[in-house]
């Protein structure tokens, strides 16, 4: 957006005849006008003749043209989406904020509340994004490559390792309510904690917890530190993971910088190369789209919508069959990757509903790119 047009006083364009040939000199200074990363600074040089006219005309011409370019990458958008989609962005956006307050040793590290108005901006700004279904790479970032940041910091869960010989941990497994323990009932009812699962290893037992809120897990299961019986607690509280994707948000007073990026490579490893998507979103939730860096990926993301050609791929993760669900009168072509760009699966020629046997695939992330005469449909699976 253009702030402002300062013409410096004393240089200014004249027509009058007569009038000593001289050099004026304009300095057109757009203020935070950023196109491809780079601020624009134009330095127009103009001498007085008879083409005074067409030189004016062109510097107006050259202003439109930039105003116009900038305007079109800026796109009114909303802050509000379905509440599964909310709530799904939330998780994200809790995540960021914990990694911030951890990563700044922010007081509020220290506390089990994660504080909603420093979770809402952030979320805001993911769900502005989300929204943003006119920029094309939201579609790639959302859609297609659906990228989440990565889980460094718990919010969800927890795990604690008990002593066998304790009766507590035995009612937790069994369902009761009552663990005939006041201290762990406590903390199981005021955070709506819940066992996901249990493992046995005969000296000593491991639970797992959820919640279905979204706490500061690191410090909530350090209330379990003193409960008789446990060994120990453990919740993500930072570390190197090696992960292929990630959110990161910088906080500015009038908008919020997202940073979408996406690993492949040996990934196990760390992942040899990665893709960045960069967006800004306001204050009034229309968001900017300031560009993408880093490694070409090694597939098309090309996710064009035809109605007449509807494709459904499912289940997703997937463990033996993947099928192929399309309303295509044409034939049509289906190929996966890896993340490392190799193929593993190429057939051509299909028509209708189809499926692909995936039970020889390691465990893992893949790309499937499915292409009609109309479109590319390309999607990211996991094989469990």
């Amino acid at each position: 957006m253009v702030r402002r047009i300062k013409l410096f006083d004393g240089l200014h364009l004249s027509s009058m005849e007569g009038k000593r040939m001289g050099r004026q000199i304009f300095l057109i200074y757009y203020r935070k006008v950023k196109i491809n990363f780079e601020y624009m600074i134009f330095v127009v040089i103009f001498k007085h003749s008879k083409l005074y006219e067409m030189k004016k005309l062109l510097l107006l011409l050259a202003i439109m043209n930039v105003v116009s370019t900038t305007q079109a990458q800026i796109v009114e958008s909303s802050c509000v989406a379905p509440e599964y989609i909310t709530e799904h962005y939330r998780v994200d956006a809790s995540v960021i904020t914990l990694r911030k307050f951890y990563e700044n040793n922010i007081p509020y590290k220290d506390s089990i509340e994660i504080p909603a108005d420093h979770v809402d901006t952030v979320l805001n700004a993911l769900l502005a994004v989300w929204n943003a279904t006119s920029l094309p790479a939201r579609d790639t970032v959302v859609d297609v490559l659906e990228i989440n940041t990565w889980y460094d910091y718990a919010v969800r869960s927890f795990n604690i390792k008990t002593d066998t010989s304790l009766l507590w941990p035995q009612n937790i497994i069994n369902g009761y309510e009552d663990t005939g323990n006041d201290t762990v009932d406590s903390i199981l009812n005021t955070y709506n904690l819940a066992l996901d699962d249990f493992i046995d290893m005969t000296s000593s037992i491991y639970l797992f917890f959820n919640s279905f809120e979204n706490y500061n897990m690191p410090q909530l299961a350090k209330l379990f530190e003193p409960v008789y019986g446990v060994i120990s607690v453990f919740a993500y509280c930072g570390g190197n993971f090696h992960v292929h994707e990630n959110i990161e948000a910088t906080i500015f007073a009038d908008y919020v910088e997202l940073r979408y990026s996406y690993g492949w490579g040996d990934c196990p490893n760390g992942c040899f190369y990665w893709r960045y998507w960069d967006f800004r979103v306001f204050n009034d939730c229309s968001v900017e789209y300031l560009g993408s860096s880093g490694d070409i990926l090694p597939f098309s993301v090309l996710s064009e919508i035809d109605a007449n050609e509807n494709i459904i791929v499912y289940p997703n993760p997937v463990k033996d069959y993947l099928h192929i669900s399309t309303s295509a009168k044409n034939s049509y072509s289906i190929k996966i990757i890896n993340l490392e760009g190799q193929s593993l699966f190429y057939k051509t020629a299909l028509k209708g509903n189809n499926e692909i046997n995936l039970g020889y695939f390691d465990p893992g992330m893949y790309i499937i790119s499915i292409r009609t005469k109309n479109r590319i449909l390309t999607k990211r699976i996991i094989k469990l």
